[in-house]
């Protein structure tokens, strides 16, 4: 990422209480309260997306930063790496695509997004300073530092990918749950959004530790893909060390 040059007589303060920059996919715009600009850089060098990116008018190319905000069903979103291995698109559109940052100097995508912030470590999420959290969908600390992701990319992986005596032993604990609920009557009348997700449910040894949302998302949908989350992905294989 780099920072554009930035003209003093389009220097704002009244929306973040603090000197900024609106900049836009043809430059740096005129301060404005109404402003939907997808990038807001501050005198200290600190850069944050806003809300606003998200919005498909605002996804796309930021020459001028070297920089893109893509959608992961984005025809001209780059292919994506974790680790060694390249990411199949299904794994990141599950239930609804997610929109990321790209940096072309770190060549690394982060999350724009402040949804499933529960899912990113404290350690992670404090890089982000308190009076930012809030509305900071992404943040650059400074030019020449990489992006933080208001939360972590989510990936949908098959449940292949578990071995098969943890899958047998998610099977039973299927079962074993289903008829606890039947029972008690926990996860009962409690709103599950999702299936339980299969590598939680591996680690966890017998029914009676499972949540009251792990019961009633077994009881309303059972096992969906064994997701997980992670903190940035990359436009490049990692070579091996």
């Amino acid at each position: 990422m780099k920072i554009p040059d930035l003209p003093r007589e389009k220097m704002g303060w009244d929306s973040w209480r603090r000197f900024y920059w609106n900049v836009g996919k043809l430059g740096v715009e005129l301060p404005s309260q109404y402003s939907r600009a997808a990038i807001v850089v501050f005198d200290t060098d600190e850069v944050v997306l806003t809300p606003f990116a998200t919005d498909l008018g605002q996804r796309g190319s930021y020459e001028h930063m070297n920089l893109s905000i893509r959608g992961t069903k984005d025809e001209k979103c780059p292919p994506l790496y974790y680790n060694e291995q390249k990411v199949p698109k299904a794994w990141l559109n599950d239930r609804g695509q997610q929109i990321l940052l790209i940096d072309h100097d770190y060549k690394i995508a982060v999350a724009v997004s402040r949804i499933g912030l529960v899912k990113m470590t404290p350690a992670l999420d404090s890089r982000i300073p308190i009076n930012l959290r809030g509305r900071a969908h992404a943040y650059y600390p400074g030019q020449g530092a990489p992006p933080v992701g208001g939360s972590a990319i989510k990936l949908a992986r098959p449940v292949k990918i578990l071995t098969a005596e943890q899958q047998a032993h998610i099977e039973e604990l299927v079962i074993a749950a289903k008829t606890y609920t039947q029972l008690t009557g926990r996860g009962l009348g409690v709103r599950a959004l999702a299936p339980a997700d299969p590598v939680e449910l591996a680690a966890i040894k017998s029914v009676e530790e499972l949540s009251i949302a792990q019961l009633a998302s077994i009881h309303r949908y059972g096992v969906g893909r064994a997701v997980i989350h992670v903190p940035f992905l990359t436009l490049e294989p990692e070579k091996s060390q």
